[in-house]
């Protein structure tokens, strides 16, 4: 059920999302009274699952992963917060001051698990 809310997301929202830089703002969007805009990070596409304090990252392909500090850390900032939420982002390796490259993020999954950061759209 969690791979599915991925899929669907990604099929039905996230492909609709436009990459741009800054300065093609005014040529490629049409005027509208408000946008949202998010950083684009060079890394995987992923949902933050939690159900009942059960937290884990899935993407569209079936991948799981429950055992990062970052996991850890959201099931202590949410206790007694929520039941359940589901939040989409990427998942990127963390490189201050650096662009971070997607083939990074698998490298350094076991490596530097403290330096896996999720980013929410």
């Amino acid at each position: 059920m969690e791979q599915q809310i991925a899929i669907e997301y990604k099929k039905k929202i996230a492909s609709r999302y436009l990459p741009i830089r800054h300065e093609e703002i005014t040529n490629k969007i049409i005027k509208s009274d408000g946008y949202n805009v998010s950083i684009k990070y060079d890394g995987h596409f992923y949902i933050l699952y939690c159900n009942n304090n059960n937290v884990k990252l899935i993407n569209p392909g079936g991948n799981i992963i429950e055992d990062l500090p970052l996991i850890t850390e959201f099931k202590n900032n949410l206790k007694q917060k929520c039941e359940s939420v589901i939040l989409a982002g990427e998942l990127y390796f963390y490189k201050d001051g650096d662009r971070s490259r997607s083939f990074e993020l698998i490298a350094n999954l076991k490596k530097n698990p403290q330096k896996i950061y999720f980013a929410v759209f």
